[in-house]
């Protein structure tokens, strides 16, 4: 065989070796991606995909850097045939792989937790995806390279992943009883473990879903705050309504605002002063500012702010809105 042809051989044989790698890869970048995403799109996926974050990627990128090398091959007696043993070197045989990659996957997942809770990002799935992405990744790279740099011959073949009977087989074979005992121990726990993960993803919100209508007032700084409203002079002031959405969906909002007269717990007069459409994503902030007119001859009237779903009914109220809350055009304990 020529040169050329062997060195070209070696390189088809060195990238079908890294196949277990590209395989995390792209599921890895499929995973962030759907993360981005209206959470309402392929829910099964997305689920899948967490499970596999929380249980095998970036625990296999790990073992698979720290761990380049294939278990050593010794010839079986009386047949005519290799199987995997634990190499002195430490190489490791896929099943090893999996069963590590899941502990290891759970510890950077708590980690990776704490350390977004720690620097006040929190633990939302858009940036935990992106550090556990980037955590598989670099993983992945410093494996590539690692194998690149063995001999053929005692480098990892990731090609294991598509022979389907080797990972079964090399649980048990040449295994004492004590080592099979512990090593279905271990694959039962693994097993139990992804199963609560999967049970505790569909039946458990991870979040609550609110939606958060609020209305600020400038301090002296010009700083919002939740104070300071209008006052008895006369004029016009500005206020800033807000709205959150914090639901696990893209929501349309109309906000209705109201002026009301009050007289006691009673509404002598109530007309509509404005109205908007809104449409906002999931974790998205709607705000604009909103003037509002004050004296000191006003008596028991309010600016009221009804926020809907969707459309408002044809007579709009406290009683059937979504959210609501009002702003005080004078003293409420002045009124008559």
């Amino acid at each position: 065989m020529s040169p050329e042809r062997a060195s070209e051989n070696a390189s088809r044989d060195l990238l079908w070796g890294l196949l277990d790698l590209w395989v995390v890869v792209l599921v890895a970048l499929t995973g962030v991606s759907l993360f981005h995403l209206d959470p309402g799109v392929l829910p099964t996926v997305s689920l899948l995909l967490v499970l596999l974050f929380m249980f095998l990627l970036p625990g296999y990128a790990l073992i698979s850097a720290l761990q380049p090398r294939r278990p050593q091959r010794s010839r079986s007696a009386g047949r005519d045939r290799y199987e995997p043993t634990v190499a002195s070197e430490g190489g490791m045989a896929l099943t090893e792989r999996l069963v590590l990659a899941t502990g290891a996957s759970v510890g950077i997942v708590t980690a990776t937790g704490f350390a977004s809770h720690l620097t006040g990002i929190g633990i939302e799935p858009g940036p935990t995806s992106v550090v556990l992405t980037a955590i598989t990744l670099i993983g992945c790279v410093v494996a590539a390279v690692r194998r690149y740099r063995l001999h053929p011959d005692v480098r990892f073949d990731g090609r294991e992943v598509i022979r389907s009977s080797a990972p079964i087989r090399g649980l048990f074979v040449r295994r004492s009883t004590i080592d099979r005992a512990i090593t279905s121990l271990i694959v039962v726990s693994v097993v139990v473990a992804v199963a609560g993960g999967a049970f505790i993803a569909v039946s458990v919100d991870d979040r609550e879903s609110y939606t958060e209508l609020y209305v600020l007032s400038a301090n002296e700084t010009g700083e919002p705050v939740a104070a300071e409203y209008p006052s008895d002079e006369e004029g016009t002031e500005e206020i800033l309504i807000g709205v959150t959405n914090r639901e696990d969906r893209t929501m349309n909002y109309t906000l209705i605002v109201h002026h009301q007269l009050v007289d006691g717990d009673a509404e002598v007069r109530s007309e509509e002063r404005d109205r908007y459409d809104i449409d906002l994503p999931r974790d998205d902030e709607w705000r604009t500012e909103y003037p509002v007119p004050t004296d000191d001859d006003r008596t028991g009237e309010r600016l009221v702010f009804l926020l809907y779903e969707g459309s408002p009914p044809d007579d709009p109220d406290r009683e059937s809105a979504y959210r609501a809350v009002h702003v005080w055009l004078d003293d409420p304990d002045d009124t008559a």
